[in-house]
């Protein structure tokens, strides 16, 4: 009897080892090839950073639609000269948010990475959690739809990814929806909790930059119908307990003066173009100062950049003038 057990889980053990490699073959496979929509990469925005050359982005945004309405690394560039990506994607959640960070540091060697405070305060979905877990050890499950554009050269093609967002992760929206003008920032005692889960992905996050000497910020983006002082009072005393800075820029006056008629896209959930330019300088002197960023704008290997900057403002030339 005791022979026939060790066999069974000697059987199972090959099954489990053989499914393994196949799984691991088939993720080597599916894998996409290059970071482009026709390669199927998803969220090609948010991951240009990968076409980025190595160790060349001093700051990584990672955030929700909050972060890549309101933060524009080419005005950043412009006010500051260091380099910044925006690694966001729709409700986000702090497991998206924790994947981006490894995605993003493959390559990168960031002085600072921001997140994005809304996440930190939307609460998860175990399932997902589970999920998100579960993908990062087999890639399969999220790319198992790229068979639809999957050519038979790319099975085992190197990896070449070719993408560079132009506008570095940030969406320009120019559309003009007033916001109501209120208090939406008043001041109290009472806090929202942060949920156990976002806790445990908070942990992990700063675990890991902390291991690769990586600075963390906390910043949350104006937003009067996402934010209030419950959370602000729920990020700050967590940021407190961890030692880590935090920057709420719905409490800014001094030098950021939001203009509820003129600039929000949608009624005071995301910034336009206008509003986003105004954080944007005002984030990038406040960077430069306090983390004593480098100013890459007369090295030559950054030229890029300024090409990048000079075709955006060409693009968007009707909001900076108007």
């Amino acid at each position: 009897m005791k022979k026939m057990q060790l066999q069974n889980l000697a059987k199972c053990a090959v099954f489990f080892l053989l499914l393994a490699a196949i799984l691991a073959v088939l993720s080597i496979a599916f894998k996409p090839k290059d970071n482009t929509k026709d390669a199927g990469m998803n969220y090609i925005q948010a991951h240009g950073f990968l076409g980025e050359p190595d160790n060349s982005i001093d700051v990584i945004f990672i955030g929700d639609s909050e972060a890549y309405g309101a933060y524009s690394p080419l005005e950043m560039w412009a006010t500051s000269g260091f380099t910044a990506y925006v690694c966001a994607n729709g409700s986000q959640s702090l497991d998206d948010t924790y994947t981006y960070l490894l995605e993003a540091t493959q390559h990168q060697q960031p002085k600072l990475v921001i997140i994005e405070a809304l996440p930190i305060m939307r609460k998860m979905s175990a399932n997902d959690s589970l999920f998100s877990e579960a993908a990062r050890l087999i890639p399969l499950l999220n790319d198992h739809d790229h068979w639809k554009t999957l050519r038979g050269t790319d099975l085992f093609a190197p990896v070449a990814y070719t993408h560079q967002d132009s506008a570095k992760g940030y969406w320009p929206r120019w559309k003009r929806v007033a916001a109501e003008d209120g208090q939406y920032m008043k001041a109290t005692d009472q806090t929202k909790p942060i949920a156990l889960l976002n806790r445990i992905y908070l942990a992990r996050i700063l675990d890991y930059c902390q291991k690769r000497g990586i600075q963390v910020l906390f910043v949350a983006s104006p937003s009067p119908v996402n934010w209030n002082y419950k959370k602000h009072n729920a990020v700050d005393h967590y940021a407190r307990k961890k030692g880590v800075p935090f920057l709420d820029l719905n409490l800014v006056t001094d030098g950021l003066e939001i203009n509820n008629q003129t600039d929000w896209r949608d009624g005071g959930d995301h910034l336009n173009i206008y509003g986003a330019t105004k954080v944007s300088r005002y984030l990038a002197t406040y960077l430069a100062e306090e983390y004593d960023l480098p100013d890459h704008r007369e090295d030559e290997a950054y030229s890029k950049w300024n090409d990048c900057l000079e075709q955006y403002r060409e693009e968007y030339a009707a909001a900076f003038s108007s």
